[in-house]
């Protein structure tokens, strides 16, 4: 499996509250992939992706 970064279902319950996309109903790690961590996250509001990006370098990103 390319899972990578464990999530718990208590972190990103707690995570997830920070943001309008419901409560956590499902997490599933994602078997394919090579270098970034992904997940399946099920919500009382629908279904999304969670990428972690494993290797992103500063220059990868914007200034904040």
């Amino acid at each position: 499996m390319s899972v990578f970064t464990r999530v718990t279902a208590d972190e990103l319950s707690a995570w997830l509250k920070r943001y309008a996309i419901g409560t956590l109903v499902d997490l599933k790690g994602i078997a394919a992939g090579i270098e970034n961590t992904n997940y399946f996250v099920t919500t009382s509001s629908g279904r999304f992706v969670l990428t972690l990006f494993e290797r992103l370098s500063g220059r990868s990103c914007p200034s904040i």
